[in-house]
């Protein structure tokens, strides 16, 4: 989503922004003409975008994820 570096404290204009952009580039809805595997890989990719943003999005889904993997920095 743009981040430089795990940190807890986020712009979450910047996050939008960057899933808009994200979404609009792999949304399965631009694959409707697109061979199989073209399809498979953006509904993929287009699941693991909506999960990072919704775990970037909340605070206690954020704190869990950098915590988990030891990413925390203030």
């Amino acid at each position: 989503m743009g981040l430089e570096q795990p940190i807890f404290d986020i712009d979450y204009r910047h996050l939008d922004q960057s899933y808009r952009a994200l979404q609009f580039k792999l949304h399965p809805d631009k694959f409707g003409l697109a061979s199989k595997k073209e399809k498979s890989y953006s509904e993929e990719a287009s699941s693991l975008i909506n999960k990072a943003y919704d775990t970037l999005r909340s605070p206690l889904l954020r704190a869990s994820y950098m915590v988990r993997f030891g990413a925390v920095t203030a």
